[in-house]
């Protein structure tokens, strides 16, 4: 069992629960009164997400890190509604996103073969269903968590 995986999904639902339904996640910028926490959250994440090469075969370790330090990097662009640092939120959250999900294949593939691909069809499948509903980005990143992280746990 992959207990780095369950850590960062109890830290993710811990953050979910304490910011409530939102815009996105990246909005708790605006909403929470202690920035810290949204900075520690974001490190505490990155951190974890790095850990992952502790389960992992060593090809992803450099991948891990990029996705970790993506993750964190999302943060450092805290204030997306600035035109200079919206671009690059963007670019860090799609980045942590792509570089997650392909380590996320890449581990189940030697076992799953072509099923490995289900996480992805489900990300994109379900990222376009919920795109007309109330607080879309957040649901779709909710999505992006459980697709990259809960095929993991019981990977082995």
């Amino acid at each position: 069992m992959n207990y780095v995986t369950i850590a960062t999904l109890i830290a993710f639902a811990s953050y979910l629960f304490y910011i409530g339904i939102i815009p996105s996640i990246s909005d708790s910028y605006r909403t929470l009164n202690d920035k810290r926490f949204y900075f520690l959250f974001f490190f505490v994440v990155a951190v974890l997400i790095w850990l992952q090469n502790i389960y992992a075969r060593e090809a992803l370790h450099i991948p891990y890190m990029l996705a970790g330090y993506f993750f964190f990097c999302i943060s450092l662009a805290a204030s997306f509604w600035l035109k200079p640092e919206g671009l690059l939120h963007v670019l860090f959250t799609y980045s942590a996103i792509t570089v997650g999900m392909l380590c996320t294949v890449l581990q189940l593939w030697a076992k799953y073969g072509l099923l490995s691909l289900l996480p992805v069809v489900v990300l994109i499948g379900g990222g376009l269903l919920l795109r007309n509903k109330k607080n879309a980005t957040y649901w779709q990143e909710v999505l992006s968590i459980g697709c990259i992280f809960v095929p993991l746990i019981f990977k082995l």
